[in-house]
């Protein structure tokens, strides 16, 4: 799309894993979940992505069991 990337599993754009969002005043991170209670994360720096590594790799096991 262009309004956001997404990061899907198994090339399936339902199994989406997170959206990064990078609009012109602000950039934000929205992580899938099971229940459908999103959650979204604003950053001003990438860097800051590297400290959801856990959130991330938590919800990759729950999309792929």
């Amino acid at each position: 799309t262009l309004s956001y990337f997404s990061i899907n599993v198994d090339n399936k754009v339902t199994k989406w894993l997170c959206r990064l969002y990078f609009k012109e005043n602000k950039k934000f991170i929205v992580i899938s979940s099971s229940n459908k209670n999103d959650t979204k994360i604003e950053f001003d720096n990438l860097d800051v992505l590297y400290t959801l590594s856990e959130q991330l790799t938590n919800r990759l096991n729950e999309i792929i069991s």
